[in-house]
């Protein structure tokens, strides 16, 4: 369905002279998946980023299916035509009407982050991000009639910005912008296996027997209506997309939201939570997810998020081990 898509226009990259110097070990890492071209840069050596995993993949792969979907998540597609987000369609657009408002702006950035970042740091801001609340994002899906390019199928379409793979001096792999990215912007989706809670536990005890960089990130949800928690748990060891490379920072520029398109299970997507630069590194919070080793209940840290919280797993291991954090940031909490 993604073909008849125009490709983004050609970007602006980086200065010639810097990348002169570095050395372009592959053209594209996603080989023709993704909408746009991602190299890897390493002028250390020939090594590729494709040779940390197996397989690179777009969408996430069920281990094995679902019992049971939630109907919530089976209801009739909306009837517009063209994007849901303009004015006379959203009017009668079933999918507004359901949700009570769409998570997008026009320009396809998402709404809750611009209101919270030109706020003041400090002690005012943390209250209130802990009193909001908000509603889970349902784009439009496969019922709905409105076309590929709907306004409201932000996630589904990948990514249309700049970035590119390459060495950093002391924390492997990172991911890079290579043009500005504006806040609310889309930046990926998390790929992977889905696995069980059960399953996460044995293979995360595996990474840490082998000494192994742990890939499986734990989204946990809690639902302020219903109360239930939700969650989901993806492994990117073997099967990924650019999202795996994505560093820990402290003070992160891209942040974790659920979207939910034709199924219950969400899709773990990253949105630029600041304006990001050319050179900047683009980092998330792995304390806010769960992507750090799995912490046992009394160990777990309050999330600065109203959607996730910290994740705790089924028979966590006794010992944690936290390596040393090397994001650099000036907000570093040092583990």
């Amino acid at each position: 369905g993604m073909a008849g898509l125009s490709p983004p226009s050609k970007r602006r990259k980086l200065s010639e002279d810097a990348s002169e110097a570095q050395e372009c070990v592959c053209s594209d890492i996603s080989g023709g998946l993704e909408r746009v071209k991602i190299p890897c840069i390493n002028k250390n050596g020939s090594e590729s980023c494709l040779e940390a995993f197996d397989e690179y993949i777009i969408h996430c792969r069920e281990s094995k299916p679902h019992e049971e979907e939630d109907p919530d998540c089976d209801y009739d597609g909306c009837e517009c035509k063209s994007s849901c987000l303009d004015a006379v369609n959203e009017i009668a657009c079933s999918c507004h009407h359901r949700f009570q408002s769409f998570a997008y702006t026009d320009e396809g950035m998402l709404l809750r982050l611009l209101h919270t970042s030109c706020e003041p740091e400090g002690e005012n801001r943390n209250q209130e991000k802990e009193d909001t609340v908000h509603p889970p994002i349902f784009e439009c899906n496969s019922s709905c009639s409105c076309s590929v390019s709907c306004g409201n199928r932000i996630t589904q379409r990948g990514i249309s910005c700049s970035i590119e793979i390459r060495m950093t001096p002391t924390r492997g792999w990172g991911v890079f912008a290579c043009e500005r990215i504006k806040t609310g912007s889309f930046v990926g989706e998390y790929v992977g296996d889905l696995i069980s809670a059960d399953e996460a536990a044995k293979r995360w005890a595996a990474n840490q027997a082998a000494s192994a960089k742990n890939y499986i990130l734990i989204l946990s949800e809690h639902f302020a209506s219903s109360g239930q928690s939700l969650r989901t748990t993806i492994d990117a060891t073997r099967h990924g997309n650019f999202t795996r490379f994505f560093n820990h920072s402290c003070d992160p520029n891209i942040e974790v939201h659920a979207v939910r398109v034709d199924s219950f299970v969400p899709r773990v997507c990253f949105f630029a939570k600041r304006e990001i630069y050319p050179g900047d590194e683009i980092c998330f919070d792995y304390g806010e997810v769960g992507a750090a080793p799995p912490l046992a209940s009394s160990q777990s840290i309050s999330s600065s998020s109203d959607e996730i919280k910290e994740p705790t797993i089924k028979n966590p291991p006794i010992e944690v081990h936290r390596l040393p954090c090397l994001c650099g940031s000036p907000l570093c909490r040092k583990w």
